[in-house]
């Protein structure tokens, strides 16, 4: 199991109360957008409009607002976006982000 379920509700729940939360793009969303046609700028600044949970496959994902018109959708991992350190929920989210990616690599590495 990649997440834990308990401490991953409580922390979409801490998080929803904070909506919409600001967020930076990281350079490899960036890429995967580009190769979408979509084009953003380097640490593109959006907001979280809505969490969803894909399970131990796709984790925390979030809804995000653009300023381009979509026919679908923008679900991103979080794992994909940067919060202010000075958000009152970063240190919770980075824990989480860091930790995903941890147990993320160790899961591809055992060919599992």
């Amino acid at each position: 199991m990649i997440d834990n379920p308990e401490k991953t509700k409580s922390l979409m729940t801490e998080m929803e109360g904070f909506l919409p939360i600001t967020v930076i793009t990281t350079p490899e969303l960036i890429d995967t957008l580009r190769g979408k046609g979509i084009r953003l700028p380097k640490n593109f600044i959006c907001k979280i409009k809505e969490l969803h949970y894909l399970g131990d496959d796709g984790g925390i994902c979030c809804g995000l607002s653009l300023p381009i018109e979509m026919h679908d959708p923008l679900i991103i991992s979080i794992t994909h976006l940067r919060i202010n350190k000075q958000h009152k929920l970063a240190k919770k989210i980075i824990n989480y982000q860091k930790k995903r990616v941890k147990k993320l690599a160790r899961y591809a590495g055992s060919g599992i």
